[in-house]
């Protein structure tokens, strides 16, 4: 985040730097071609860099945003043996309160306002670049088993998984987003945790680096009950709150303080390791440590690291490792 920046900043002072150079020599045109006079000529300066974009930073960089959806209502799902729930509102409410307490913008759509294609990529006729992975962080309660969350309403775009995302309708991180907290049963199961990896990390070819821009998601492996607690206490743990703490230490203290030894919690990531020709590890990333941003170290997204880290002298090899921790609760 801050080599993008530092480059961004570094573009804007070039492009200022041509712009007033172009200044100075229309001002030689008009001195040689015209009588103007020299407090016409201070005017006319004042009044081109006045309209002059002086920002130093790009729009976007500065703000970090949010988004939840949540579904209480499963009534068209009741063939599909889903009930209704009560408490996923309060959750998903609970994450983003905290959030937005701390300068965040947040965004948040329930029941028949939460669609499925907001998670979905725009090759399954999904619009991901306008919601999910137009922020930073996304969080999720409702129904969900080992290969899809579940949505009251259906609104698939190339309908062959209705109601649902499925993991094959994920590709996340290409525009924006960092990670997906999932309040759900079973979406990180042994099952399908594979699959989860390939697509949501991957875009479907799996282990190639290029398509890798996701930092991480969390889930669970079992059911889980129906709580309103969990968003709230994993965002005071992300902040200043109760923290910062880092993600995965987070995840892991709102989940064991939620949920009780029968309930089993999981966050995967990417681990990038950069080593010297001798096999020496000069630099490790291990993306479940990086914090929620603002408040402590963000990493580049896992793409743009590994181009960071193949294009210095000193590094022989970058490895790339996929972590998986998975923990029982005890609250």
């Amino acid at each position: 985040m801050v080599v993008l920046e530092i480059r961004t900043f570094m573009f804007k002072n070039i492009a200022l730097i041509v712009t007033l150079s172009y200044i100075i020599k229309m001002v030689k045109v008009f001195l040689k071609y015209s009588h103007m006079t020299v407090y016409m000529l201070l005017l006319v300066i004042v009044l081109l860099l006045h309209a002059l974009p002086l920002s130093a930073t790009p729009e976007d960089d500065t703000s970090r945003e949010a988004l939840a959806e949540w579904i209480n209502d499963y009534s068209q799902l009741r063939d599909e043996g889903f009930g209704d729930l009560v408490n996923t509102d309060e959750d998903a409410q609970g994450f983003l309160n905290v959030l937005e307490s701390k300068g965040y913008t947040t965004r948040i759509y329930g029941d028949l306002a939460a669609h499925e294609s907001h998670f979905e990529k725009p090759t399954v006729d999904g619009s991901d670049y306008l919601f999910m992975d137009d922020v930073d962080y996304a969080y999720f309660s409702g129904h969900g088993t080992e290969e899809a969350f579940w949505f009251g309403v259906n609104s698939d775009g190339d309908r062959n998984f209705p109601y649902r995302v499925h993991y094959t309708e994920t590709y996340w991180g290409d525009r924006g987003a960092e990670w997906i907290f999932i309040s759900a049963c079973q979406v990180l199961s042994d099952l399908h945790r594979g699959d989860w990896r390939r697509y949501a990390f991957f875009n479907g070819d799996d282990w190639n680096w290029h398509n890798l821009w996701f930092h991480g998601m969390t889930g669970f492996t079992t059911t889980i009950p129906d709580d309103p607690n969990l968003g709230q206490r994993l965002a005071n743990y992300l902040t200043d709150n109760w923290g910062p703490l880092s993600i995965e230490d987070s995840w892991f203290w709102a989940t064991v303080n939620t949920f009780s030894a029968t309930e089993q919690a999981a966050i995967m990531y990417p681990e990038i390791v950069a080593k010297d020709a001798q096999g020496n590890i000069i630099e490790e990333y291990d993306y479940g440590h990086e914090f929620l941003a603002e408040f402590g170290d963000v990493y580049a997204d896992p793409k743009d690291l590994i181009e960071q880290l193949m294009s210095r002298s000193d590094v022989a090899e970058v490895d790339l490792y996929f972590i998986t921790v998975t923990w029982w609760g005890c609250g």
